[in-house]
């Protein structure tokens, strides 16, 4: 934030200390001292500073109501900053486009250099009035003017957009974006001319107690700062203008703290000295002045650096003459004078010379140094940037090789090792996503961002102690976060206590009603209660959230496939299919629905589909056994289970499929031997009422002729691994 020059001395240092307080995280401080300014000069910049003070201290109403009708750029984008935080979106939208109908994203060239960060926001309100056409505009623009606004490309990534990364992030455009980053001081460059620094040297008059003779001194162009009355014992870092002097902002290490705002009085000139300097700059060294550009040269104050005045040698050489006269002294004096002068100005113009090109050669080196930084910086936020395509697509297997290409000092993060977490657990590998989040726990204890998908790995694992402990850690880190609310209540929905885990993931939507995932949580748990019609507008408010969150989607499927509304059911699971088309789960219940549909060619080609993605997944192969059952190819169906033996031995729904199609086949010894072991297995499994019935009534099955549609509690027992998608089923 710039600081801006006022002719009020109190109010130069009342701004000093109102952006030395934002920096020091002191927002009481800066707020009371920001409405003193804005008391002691009302104009937009201090308007803007009070207003920030208010936003940063979380009193955004207060924000907004003092920066309405403002239309200074910096207070307009806060403005609509604080709008799209009140959900006044429409005002938002107006703060920033100027259209008179919200709706329609014009052109905001008055942001000049400020394209980034004013598209960024206004995406933002188009997302939240679900305008997701023009909000992927909007980002577009937003990272098409600097690709370091990393959370627009975060945002393209969760919305689908195809993007071109090795484009958006090219290192080729390095020096190009140094200009513009040097160029975009603050969003109202061409309307504040009020701010501009001066183009000319500005000369200012002192007073000294003892002489009343005045001092021109000449002040630096880009500083504002007189080069000879003021010399800092740190180095200066920025400066701004006193009405009676310059306060200088000091490093961090002279104030003995982090930031370094501050300000200093200037160092006062010795009085005795300033009678003896001319009321002007003499002639010689105006011209100097003006061949060295910024480095105006002025006459030094009572320091060692004073040179004797050229006088004093004539006086000598007067002095020692003999034998001639004053006027041929006078003559001879003079010649030497000038010669003296001329070859002392050609040398100091020579040296004038080497420190101008010197400082050229300097400033080509920082420039090539920035240039070579940035391009490094895109690099590196290109290879993130395809690990994060990748696993929006849900390419999970190329973000984590993209992601293992990362150096040392990059991979072992938080991030990183969350990325690469969330990546295993798409691929239903909860073992390897646990060992990417104990790193992530192990290099940021503090990290709360993609704890809730780490306690989902832990429920599928049942790792009841571990998510206990986890839940502990993150409401003790942040409570108000919710990502804890949901860990929580993972922690006990494992335990089988579904109304606390409910009452838990409702205090998830309540911190933030707009964590999708909260929601989704909530609704599986509604399922868990056969509460289908809250589950279903739980579904809705995720997907309202994030339309392509898929697993809101496969939850709406579950709820009409258990209602028997196979059609709604298979239109929701393609719907889920069609966002993450990498899912074997996902194929796997729509063969389901497609085989109860009587669709068993499509059901099968589904199913085969799903097992070429990943064909140790239990639940695809036990589905993909009874399509074959259905359609009386036996000795396959069995072959398919013998293999899921090894898998899920102790699964007591495939014994029990395993004797309804031995007692098909006749083979009523091993009908019976898979029935008994259906029973021993687990004795609370449902599909055992039927199994007893059957063994009273010496095997013969039931409903024999409806093989093509088995009883449906067959798919609600746990082999069916809802949880692959989410915790709570």
């Amino acid at each position: 934030m710039e600081s801006h020059q006022y002719e009020s001395v109190a109010a130069e240092a009342l701004q000093a200390g109102v952006l030395q307080s934002l920096n020091w995280c002191l927002f009481d401080n800066a707020t009371f001292l920001a409405e003193r300014l804005h008391a002691e000069v009302s104009d937009a910049r201090s308007l803007y500073l009070l207003a920030t003070c208010y936003y940063r201290s979380g009193q955004t109403t207060r924000a907004y109501s003092i920066l309405k009708g403002q239309n200074d750029l910096d207070c307009r984008y806060l403005f609509a900053r604080t709008c799209l935080d009140l959900d006044k979106l429409q005002e938002g939208e107006l703060a920033l486009t100027g259209a008179l109908y919200p709706g329609n994203v014009t052109d905001i060239s008055d942001f000049h250099n400020s394209y980034g960060a004013a598209y960024a926001l206004l995406g933002d309100i188009c997302m939240r009035a679900h305008r997701e056409k023009q909000a992927a505009e909007c980002y577009r623009k937003s990272i098409t003017s600097s690709p370091f606004l990393w959370s627009s490309f975060e945002k393209l990534c969760q919305m689908g957009e195809e993007l071109d990364v090795d484009e958006v992030f090219n290192p080729a455009n390095a020096s190009g974006l140094l200009d513009s980053m040097t160029s975009n001081q603050s969003f109202g460059t061409k309307e504040k001319t009020d701010y501009e620094i001066p183009s000319t040297p500005r000369t200012y008059t002192y007073k000294t107690p003892k002489a009343e003779s005045a001092v021109s001194v000449q002040l630096r162009p880009e500083l504002d700062v007189p080069v000879s009355l003021t010399t800092p014992a740190t180095p200066v870092i920025g400066s701004f203008t006193l009405a009676g002097g310059t306060a200088v902002i000091p490093t961090a290490s002279s104030l003995g703290s982090p930031m370094p705002l501050s300000f200093n009085t200037p160092v006062q000139p010795a009085p005795g000295n300033l009678a003896s300097l001319p009321s002007t700059p003499p002639p010689q060294q105006q011209t100097r002045g003006k061949r060295g550009g910024a480095r105006t040269r002025t006459a030094a104050v009572g320091g060692a650096e004073s040179s004797p005045p050229v006088l004093r040698r004539s006086v000598r050489l007067f002095s020692s003459g003999k034998g001639k006269t004053p006027a041929r002294e006078s003559k001879r004096k003079t010649a030497i004078t000038i010669k003296e002068e001329d070859a002392k100005g050609t040398q100091e113009s020579e040296n004038s010379g080497q420190e101008s090109t010197h400082a050229d050669q300097e400033a080509s080196s920082d420039k090539s140094t920035m240039e070579s930084s940035i391009a490094s910086a895109l690099n590196l936020l290109k290879h993130l940037g395809k690990a994060l395509i990748s696993q929006a697509f849900f390419n999970c297997r190329e973000a984590v090789s993209i992601l293992n290409d990362l150096a040392p000092k990059h991979f072992y993060t938080g991030w990183v090792q969350c990325m690469i977490g969330k990546a295993h657990f798409e691929l239903n590998d909860y073992k390897q996503a646990d060992d990417a989040y104990r790193m992530a726990r192990r290099v940021e204890p503090h990290r709360v961002d993609g704890m809730e998908l780490y306690s989902t790995v832990l429920w599928h694992l049942r790792r009841e102690t571990a998510l206990s402990y986890l839940a502990h850690e993150v409401v003790a880190a942040n409570r108000l976060s919710p990502q804890a609310w949901c860990v929580v209540g993972n922690c006990f929905s494992l335990q089988k206590e579904h109304d606390a885990a409910i009452k838990f993931f409702e205090r998830a939507v309540q911190v933030d009603p707009r964590f999708t995932y909260a929601h989704t949580l909530l609704g599986h748990e509604y399922i868990y209660n056969e509460d289908y019609g809250k589950a279903m507008v739980s579904f809705r408010n995720a997907i309202q959230n994030d339309s392509r969150h898929y697993n809101a989607w496969y939850g709406m499927g579950t709820i009409y496939y258990r209602q028997e509304k196979y059609d709604l059911a298979e239109y929701h699971f393609l719907k889920a299919s069609e966002i993450n088309k990498t899912s074997p789960i996902l194929l796997c219940y729509l063969a389901m629905v497609r085989h109860a549909l009587k669709r068993t060619s499509q059901a099968l080609e589904a199913i085969e589909a799903a097992l070429a993605m990943d064909s140790s997944i239990p639940l695809v192969k036990f589905n993909k056994a009874k399509i074959l059952f259905s359609l009386g190819r036996n000795q396959e169906a069995l072959d398919e289970l013998q293999e899921l033996k090894l898998l899920a031995p102790q699964e007591s729904s495939i014994y029990f499929l395993m004797g309804r199609i031995y007692k098909k086949m006749n083979m009523q010894d091993k009908a019976l031997i898979h029935f008994t072991w259906a029973i021993n297995v687990d004795p609370k499994d449902p599909n055992n009422k039927l199994t007893k019935e059957n063994l009273e009534d010496d095997i013969d099955l039931p409903g024999e002729t409806d093989d093509a549609n088995p009883p449906e509690h067959d798919e609600e027992h746990s082999l069916q691994e809802e949880g692959p998608l989410d915790s709570s089923v």
